[in-house]
Formats: structure tokens, C-alpha cells, sequence
């Protein structure tokens, strides 16, 4: 509701008169200065009263939103002189909330002001003490205007809290991309609610480099190597599956490689599921065989690729 003592800017003509606030009476439907005899008066949207000191509040209708029609009013002096005059409630709108998002690195928490660029009507305010997050994990799923949470964690995602305007989300491990997005509310200071949705996501980790690596031996005899162990990963929280590596037999490309061993000029290419490469030299070769490619993944779904040659 909204409300104005509607004597407050009148004026008197002469010294000594007085306005009289009980003498205030609405001019209903029909009704003309000086005969109007209404303490309250229905319209579209909503309802004006008036009470015995001269305050005239107008209650809107739930959820309504619009241009609300003026009222005539009339008061009397001390002089016993009537007049008239009229009094627009207008409508006062409820916030307007725009959607969030923000963008982080992987394995890495945001924060984000979910008011960035909320506004309240001309004639009101956010109440930012009544910022509130829903929670989805509710039966049924918190909606406005009865959200309550300051920290909602949503399984698969990660978790948020709110401080003061201040939301700041924590992934959960491995989590990447667009979250499902969490919906929050905020009244302002006549009590009317709005609701938008907040979606942060989580980029990518950077992809993991491979080392190529080259084995040697002695004439004649195997060569072995972890080929996993000097590749390094780009983010922390980021392995390297050993149990994924490939080689690449001569029909296959990275990422698309299948084969645990590979035959080359000059020997043979096996894979161990621990990420041991072997080379065993035909009998009498000497020197450098061809490379041979391998892959592995990441517990992100990223794709290694490096190279391998015995020598």
C-alpha cells in the first residue's frame, strides 16, 4: 500500500483558517465536491481509503501492475469553507530483475553481486536485507516469494552463498560449463517481490602438453619408458588416466587411436595399461625408429597426445 496525507500541500487563503484532517471525505463513483461522502472508494486495481487524519492510502490488488485512475477529494476549514482536489495513487511496479551470469576458471570459485543491474519503481527502493536464493532441492521447489536460503548446494554443480548482494559459487570437482542457473528473489520497501535466475559457468581446464619422449638401450634389447611422466596437466585437480593410453597404429590419428602395440621399421611398440611403453628392436638394428603416437585421456574428458621413439 501506498500513502499520503493529502492536506499536506494544501494551502489556506487567509490567516487564522485551518484545514480540518477529519473532514477529509472521497468522492465515489457519482459523487461531486462539495456532496462526496466516501471513506473509501474501489478502482480498477485496487481500492482508496481515507482515514481521520486526512491520510488516504491506496491498497493495490495482488499482483496488479498498470495506471490506477485519480480520485476527487474534498475537506472544509475551520471557516466552514469546502473545496476540492484530487489524489493519484499512480502504481508502483514491482522490482525489475535482469538474469545473471558470470564466467570462472575451473576448479576455481566466483563471486558475482546479483543486484548488478536490478532496479526498483520510481517511488520505492530494494530492500537488500530480504535478498534471498531458492532453493531447488525443496518439495516442491522454492519459488518467490518464499525463498529463503542463503546457501543452496545443488548436487553435481557445486554450492552457493549468498553475502549480503554478494553470491559466490563453488564448483564441485570436474565441473565444467554452464551450471543449471539458481533463482533468487528481493523485495522492495513496500513488500513486492521479484524473482530472476542466477547461471555461473566454469570454463574448461587448460589442455594438458605432452613431452615427446625418446628410449634408448643397448643393442638388441627391449626399451621401456613411462611415457606419462614428464606430461603435465593444466589445471589442478586434473590427472592422467593411465588405463587410456593408446598407441596409434599407421591408419589411425589422434584422438582416434585404439592400438596397444604397433610394428615400425625396426621393431615393435607395446603399451602397458600403467602407461609403459616398450620398444623391441628387430635383431640387429641400430639407431632411431620411427615415432609412433600415443593418447591418453584426463579425468575431463581432455585428450593427450605425444610421441614416442625408440633409439
Amino acid at each position: 500500500p501506498s500513502q499520503v496525507n493529502v492536506l499536506a500541500n494544501d494551502t489556506v487563503a487567509a490567516a487564522g483558517q485551518v484545514l480540518i484532517a477529519n473532514s477529509v471525505k472521497l468522492c465515489d463513483t457519482g459523487e461531486q465536491v462539495p456532496n462526496c461522502t466516501a471513506t473509501s472508494v474501489n478502482v480498477t486495481g485496487g481500492i482508496y481509503s481515507v482515514d481521520s487524519l486526512g491520510l488516504v492510502t491506496f491498497t493495490p490488488d495482488s499482483g496488479y501492475a498498470g495506471s490506477i485512475a485519480a480520485i476527487n477529494y474534498q475537506a472544509r476549514t475551520n471557516t466552514n469553507q469546502t473545496y476540492g482536489s484530487s489524489v493519484d495513487a499512480g502504481i508502483v511496479a514491482a522490482p525489475t530483475l535482469t538474469a545473471d551470469t558470470s564466467s570462472g576458471a575451473y576448479n576455481t570459485a566466483q563471486s558475482f553481486d546479483l543486484l548488478t543491474g536490478d532496479t526498483a519503481a520510481v517511488g520505492t527502493t530494494l530492500d537488500n536485507a530480504t535478498l534471498k536464493l531458492c532453493d531447488p532441492t525443496t518439495t516442491p521447489p522454492q519459488v518467490a516469494p518464499n525463498c529463503n536460503k542463503t546457501s543452496v548446494t545443488v548436487s553435481g554443480e557445486g554450492t552457493y552463498v549468498l553475502s549480503g548482494t554478494t553470491v559466490t559459487f563453488t564448483p564441485v570437482a570436474r565441473f565444467t560449463g554452464p551450471a543449471t542457473g539458481l533463482k533468487y528473489t528481493i523485495a522492495d520497501a513496500l513488500g513486492q517481490t521479484s524473482m530472476s535466475t542466477y547461471t555461473p559457468s566454469v570454463t574448461e581446464p587448460p589442455a594438458p602438453t605432452a613431452v615427446a619422449d625418446v628410449l634408448s638401450g643397448p643393442m638388441g634389447a627391449p626399451q621401456s619408458a613411462n611415457v606419462l611422466t614428464n606430461d603435465t596437466v593444466g589445471a589442478s585437480g586434473v590427472t592422467i588416466i593411465a588405463s587410456t593410453i593408446k598407441l596409434c597404429a599407421s591408419n589411425e590419428t589422434s584422438p582416434n587411436c585404439s592400438a596397444t602395440s604397433v610394428t615400425v621399421s625396426g621393431g615393435t611398440y607395446t603399451v602397458s595399461p600403467q602407461g609403459v611403453v616398450t620398444f623391441t628392436p628387430t635383431s640387429g638394428f641400430s639407431g632411431t625408429a620411427p615415432a609412433v603416437t600415443y593418447v591418453a585421456s584426463t579425468n575431463t574428458n581432455q585428450t593427450l597426445s605425444g610421441t614416442v621413439a625408440g633409439n
